[in-house]
């Protein structure tokens, strides 16, 4: 089944463009970035968060979650984006973020 990448690898065929490289007919600009934590969240959480910080095991039982408060929402995001070409076109972002234990 040497079909599409596997063809290539096979073949030992580098192509211009791989798959993702962000070709478009058409561009993008990016404004108005505003990152805000989100304030608040409840008391549970916030111990929760302290055990996990301190090493200590989180909640258990059946269908406990061990790090409820890690899918809590932290930061919203907003920016604008504009088509600035002559194409009409969709540009599809995506952001990651992810919590930095640091020791003390």
């Amino acid at each position: 089944m040497f079909i599409d990448y596997r063809h290539f690898d096979a073949a030992n065929i580098v192509p211009r463009f791989e798959f993702g490289f962000g070709l478009s007919y058409t561009s993008f600009e990016y404004s108005g970035l505003a990152i805000a934590p989100v304030v608040g969240g409840l008391d549970r959480d916030r111990e929760l968060e302290a055990s996990w910080l301190a090493g200590k095991p989180g909640p258990q039982g059946v269908g406990a979650s061990t790090a409820l408060w890690l899918h809590r929402p932290m930061y919203n995001v907003s920016f604008t984006v504009q088509n600035t070409g002559k194409v009409a076109g969709m540009e599809v972002r995506a952001l990651v973020l992810s919590r930095v234990c640091v020791p003390s």
